[in-house]
């Protein structure tokens, strides 16, 4: 009640030991937090995040009372329950504000500790509160990942990495998570060597460890390193037994969303509809709204791509009633996403400006910089197609702003392809021929796994190919076929195929083109 409240806020003012009751209420608090850590991974995650966001405010406030303390102990044993709850819940802007004001207090209190501490029990002390601070710079990258520039989190993660292994720490686990994380921002930008030389450090520190949720993290960053599809699906296959034998629901739901992303796109049609079910069960297990919710998007994504927009629709409507009042931003946002590309397919431009504009503000409220671009780019394909290229234009020119902040320049293709295409209508088709080579390579090999879409890159390409004359162009052609038809070979056979042809302006190009080479 707020007036039992206002009560106790007044008698602490008055206490004369309001020091030690303040340490008291922080810890109490924070040995609760701790104790949800498993609840927080398993089947009764949903109780526990309900009797946590009860306690919220008290929880912001031990926290942070513990490290204006300098109480690190607490701090240290909850702190896989503080990362679980934010991330859960979706607050990663604040869980991430109540970490970097943490660290920045251990850190101060390290530098006095490293000149003040030179006894055998100092030197004890300051390592724990180093690697105390390595964890809280790892748990800060990982809250703040989508949400900033990665070269942010690059920062924090070497600040990271250099206290974890500054001798003589040697946690093989906490280097190997750093690491993990070093690779995928790596990766995300386009930097092999550094991408792997993160991953192979991994490798070497996770193989033999027994935290089998770790190991499974690490296998579905290996599976994005790999452009053969049959290696990423085996990675990712891999992951998935790992997620069971931990017992961690969350890092389980974690992994197989990828292999259904994955598989939706590139791999066995076949398969998909038994993991969609085991996400959906899982998602049930959690008694997570947000997961469940999750497993619908999935399922959506999953008919979009093979043609049957009614059950598309169907599963859209189930995911939007849920994350529209939970805010999960990038899930809201790659629904509009979808919306914007079936508005794309029936060539309703105004309804995917509509959409694409609905994604980019989701993504801007948030802070989500991917969602801002892949919003971005379907709102200058909308454009095109209602004939502004203008507007096409900007909208692509802003793309590749976004991603320029975000550091994540191995995303250029689709919206310079944008561009290319608007050249293209212009008149420029030489223009048009020069922008696309860089990637063409990469088009070429059927490396394409990392666009959104990626059906009308081979239809927009030959376009290009074919207006200059280039002989590149019949083997775009025959390698968007071959792609296409082998998909096609695994939808079920209670599945209508021929939708998965015709649904998809693309693909319908391709299919067709191939008949008129055939003639």
């Amino acid at each position: 009640h707020e007036l039992l409240r206002q009560f106790a806020a007044e008698k602490l003012e008055q206490a004369a030991e309001r020091e030690t009751i303040h340490r008291t209420h922080s810890r109490y608090y924070l040995a609760l937090l701790a104790a949800e850590e498993t609840q927080l991974v398993g089947p009764e995650q949903y109780q526990s995040v309900v009797r946590l966001r009860e306690d919220a405010p008290n929880l912001s406030v031990a926290w942070l009372a513990a490290a204006e303390q300098g109480d690190w102990s607490p701090v240290r044993e909850c702190l896989k329950s503080f990362e679980h709850y934010w991330s859960i819940t979706g607050m990663h802007a604040e869980g991430r504000r109540l970490v970097a004001v943490t660290a920045e207090r251990l850190a101060a209190d390290l530098a006095q500790a490293s000149v003040v501490d030179s006894r055998v029990d100092g030197v004890s002390r300051e390592r724990g509160m180093r690697t105390l601070l390595a964890r809280l710079k790892l748990t800060e990258a990982t809250l703040l990942r989508s949400h900033a520039p990665i070269s942010t989190t690059q920062e924090i993660l070497h600040a990271a990495l250099a206290l974890a292994t500054q001798p003589p720490e040697c946690d093989p686990d906490l280097i190997g998570q750093i690491s993990l994380a070093l690779s995928s921002t790596y990766s995300h930008q386009g930097r092999r060597v550094e991408a792997e030389t993160h991953l192979n450090r991994a490798y070497h520190l996770l193989q033999d460890s027994n935290d089998y949720a770790l190991q499974a993290k690490f296998y579905v960053e290996l599976s994005g390193q790999k452009s053969d599809i049959h290696q990423r699906l085996a990675m990712l296959k891999k992951a998935v037994a790992l997620a069971e034998q931990s017992g961690d629901l969350t890092v389980d739901f974690f992994a197989r969303g990828f292999l259904v992303y994955v598989q939706t796109r590139w791999g066995d049609f076949s398969e998909m509809r038994h993991h969609l079910a085991v996400l959906l069960h899982k998602a049930r297990l959690l008694q997570n709204v947000v997961a469940e919710a999750r497993a619908f998007n999935f399922y959506g994504g999953f008919y979009f791509q093979i043609g049957n927009f009614v059950e598309m629709a169907h599963y859209n409507a189930r995911a939007m009633a849920v994350v529209q009042k939970t805010g999960d931003p990038m899930h809201l946002g790659l629904l509009y996403g979808r919306l914007a590309l079936h508005a794309l397919f029936s060539e309703d431009a105004e309804q995917a400006v509509v959409f694409a504009q609905q994604g980019i503000d989701t993504g801007v409220v948030n802070r989500h910089l991917d969602l801002q671009a892949i919003s971005s780019c379907l709102l200058g394909r909308a454009h095109v197609l209602a004939g502004d290229l203008d507007a096409g234009w900007q909208a692509f020119h802003r793309t590749m702003q976004i991603l320029d902040a975000h550091g994540r320049t191995l995303a250029y293709l689709p919206p310079v392809l944008g561009q290319a295409t608007i050249r293209l209508r212009q008149g420029h088709a030489t223009a048009a021929r020069a922008m696309i080579d860089p990637y063409l390579p990469a088009i070429l090999n059927g490396n394409l796994n990392t666009i959104i879409d990626y059906e009308h890159v081979y239809a927009d390409v030959y376009r290009i190919l074919r207006a200059v004359g280039d002989p590149c162009a019949r083997q775009v052609l025959a390698r968007a076929h071959a792609v296409f038809s082998r998909i096609a070979a695994t939808i079920p056979e209670d599945q209508n195929r021929q939708s998965y042809w015709r649904s998809n302006p693309a693909r319908r190009f391709v299919e067709e083109g191939i008949g008129r080479l055939g003639d």
